[in-house]
């Protein structure tokens, strides 16, 4: 026992002497816990990425949402929310194109150009490739849309076409189905009960599926 002790002193001398013992090290970047986030702004289409904070798991669970987004300072968007999440404020200094911030506790803020900043803010989480997140946002108001990437919801069928008296099941997909209010615009042409659509009469209607503030619309013919 001696001896195997005796070994590894002189073993650990050595390594010191050849710059220290090393301890593998985990990136904290790496070990932290995000969630993915798909942003629409008009027809473009960009990926998030959230950090995990109080601020963000609140936040997260309004989503899918939409959120008509002002214009401030040519560099931001921002839309105050009809609700308070947790906050965390703290100074910035620089603002990148992508970011995602809470200011105060009830407005979010996307930026899409870099520049310095005093303000404080909670931070969300960041648009991963910004490439035309610029042009996306265009002047004045815009509505942004945001959902979580494991949740693509949307319509099975986005176009359908159905005899008098025939039906057809929509599907929300990846919605909870109970959440999902199902309408139709003209109900002399159709009717729908929980996604189950059923011609009555000759012509074009929308099926509307609304889920959280989002609608997603199917268009309808009805022939003969």
């Amino acid at each position: 026992m001696g001896k195997i002790r005796s070994c590894l002193w002189v073993l650990l001398a050595f390594c010191i002497a050849l710059g220290g013992v090393r301890v593998p090290s985990v990136s904290v970047e790496a070990a932290e816990k995000r969630t993915e986030v798909r942003i629409k702004i008009g027809n473009t289409k960009f990926k998030a990425s959230f950090e995990d904070n109080k601020s963000t798991r609140a936040l997260l669970k309004k989503f899918p949402v939409t959120y008509t987004m002002s214009e401030l300072n040519g560099n931001e968007k921002y839309n105050y929310l009809n609700y308070e999440l947790p906050e965390n404020e703290q100074e910035v200094k620089t603002i990148h194109a992508g970011d995602i911030m809470l200011y105060g506790s009830d407005c979010i803020v996307l930026f899409y150009k870099d520049f310095k900043t005093s303000y404080s803010y909670t931070r969300l989480g960041r648009i991963t490739d910004t490439t035309g997140l610029e042009e996306a946002v265009t002047k004045g108001k815009v509505k942004v849309h945001f959902s979580l990437s494991k949740e693509e919801i949307e319509l099975n069928k986005k176009k359908i076409v159905l005899d008098r008296g025939s039906s057809f099941q929509l599907k929300l997909k990846n919605a909870k189905a109970k959440k999902v209010k199902w309408s139709v615009k003209n109900k002399k042409i159709a009717v729908v009960k929980k996604g189950r659509v059923k011609a009555k009469k000759k012509g074009k209607t929308k099926i509307i599926a609304k889920y959280g503030n989002q609608k997603y619309v199917c268009n309808l013919t009805v022939t003969r």
